[in-house]
């Protein structure tokens, strides 16, 4: 606990969230004289492999009474991350217990996406603010996620199966995952909108109480600053574990890359003394408020690795045959394994995709020497599968590589390209002409690597 002069108390809780591989998790909570406290959250995924995330975010459990949900954001349907277009931002407002969607079978609905405000109310007008300056993702009803699960589990089929809370259950999100579906019965969610572990997520909001007659509207713009630094970004993305307040943080860089940028974001009146980057090289931030009285510090310990999974790069584009293109995972979601004499061999690192599918990335303005991977079918596949596909590499929309036919008892193949001064890097997997039926393709260990000096 950390009093800020006397505006508020700082209390931050640090923990793991049990996936397979522990998963850390901060929540900051700041508590202002005013009533209003500020949440910062930040979930480091354990492993780059792990599973989608379904859900980034904090559930609250509220009293019974504020069963009015007022809300400026997309509306008055319920929304997802790929299912929003249909709905327009605005101002809408509703009971909390009809907030949920009741399809044929209970089940997860209710979300409301871009929210940049709700209120939860009671009779008389009193009771909760929630805001925050980036928009978020809600959902307020009497179920809490475990309630549906649970009647799930024991096959129960309607929602009388389905036992209302008392309570109200809040849930304040960055955001939940896509639903997919387009083809009305089983197509994967997209890549844009599924949530990867392969990265930090980390999101703010406030908690302000409000009383009848206030305007939430404007009770949302109002804040108390609390931080001199607000935002501490590495090439436009905020550096994984940023916490308010100030603190160090480890970033690496592959060596083949240029200088990474620091952008530092501020609260008004706020003087920022900083050095150059260097990597390897510790770079610090020095914040002062604009009376002197307060100094944050924070540090980045930059160092360099001369390898890049492409697993943890953006690409171009991404294309599968079925359910999309995996980080660190298999198309089936499980452990990147080939096969071999030796043997089932699993690789942490790497791509997994379908026939027919082609990843383009964009190599202009790295130096880079090689491009290498590991290619062959996941052996997820059955013994019998009729699994037969080519894997190729393009350089600038020129070949140079190809494996031929690979079925699923090939022995896997090595692949290292010159990639010197290439702009465009595109990897192919084809249905070797039988068609796609369970071809699996891994790029495992797929990687750059930065040219010498």
């Amino acid at each position: 606990m950390t009093p800020l002069l006397d505006k508020a108390i700082r209390v931050r809780f640090s923990g793991t969230v049990p996936t397979t591989t522990p998963s850390p998790v901060t929540m900051t909570y700041t508590v202002f004289g005013n009533g209003q406290v500020r949440v910062d959250s930040t979930l480091q995924p354990g492993a780059s492999n792990l599973p989608y995330i379904p859900e980034v975010g904090t559930m609250l459990t509220l009293p019974s009474q504020l069963e009015t949900l007022t809300w400026y954001g997309r509306g008055p349907e319920e929304s997802m991350l790929d299912r929003k277009t249909a709905t327009d931002v605005g101002l809408y407002s509703g009971a909390v217990a009809d907030q949920v969607t009741r399809y044929l079978r209970p089940q997860e609905s209710g979300n409301k996406t871009d929210v940049r405000w709700a209120s939860l109310t009671d009779d008389a007008g009193n009771g909760l603010l929630v805001s925050s300056d980036t928009p978020l993702e809600l959902n307020a009803s009497h179920y809490a996620p475990e309630d549906l699960s649970r009647i799930m589990s024991r096959n129960g089929q309607h929602w009388y199966d389905t036992p209302a809370r008392q309570e109200v259950v809040l849930r304040v999100n960055e955001h939940q995952m896509g639903v997919g579906g387009d083809d009305s019965w089983g197509a994967a969610v997209h890549d844009e909108y599924k949530l990867f572990a392969n990265h930090a997520y980390s999101y703010s909001y406030s908690l302000t109480p409000i009383t009848a007659g206030e305007d939430p509207m404007a009770l949302a713009r109002q804040s108390v600053a609390a931080d001199l630094v607000t935002d501490l970004r590495v090439d436009g993305e905020t550096v994984p574990g940023f916490t308010a307040g100030g603190g160090e943080y480890a970033y690496e860089v592959f060596s083949g890359s240029p200088t990474p940028a620091v952008e530092v974001e501020t609260a008004a009146g706020v003087v920022v003394d900083r050095g150059d980057v260097q990597v390897p090289g510790s770079y610090q931030v020095v914040a002062t408020s604009a009376d002197g009285s307060r100094t944050e510090t924070h540090t980045i310990a930059f160092t360099s690795t001369d390898t890049a999974y492409l697993s943890d790069r953006a690409w171009v584009s991404a294309t599968s045959g079925w359910n999309g293109v995996n980080r660190d995972v298999s198309v089936e979601g499980k452990p990147l394994t080939l096969g071999g004499a030796a043997g089932p061999t699993a690789y942490p690192k790497g791509i997994g995709t379908h026939a027919v599918s082609q990843i383009v990335y964009d190599l202009s303005g790295l130096d880079v020497s090689t491009f290498s991977a590991v290619v062959g079918v996941d052996q997820e596949v059955p013994a019998n599968a009729r699994s037969s596909l080519t894997f190729q590499v393009l350089l600038d929309g020129v070949e140079v590589f190809s494996s031929g036919p690979m079925d699923r008892g090939t022995e896997p193949k090595p692949v290292e390209v010159d990639v010197h001064g290439a702009q465009q890097l595109t990897l192919v997997v084809g249905d070797s002409g039988n068609g796609n039926q369970e071809d699996h393709a891994d790029w495992a260990d797929a990687r750059l690597t930065a040219a010498a000096g």
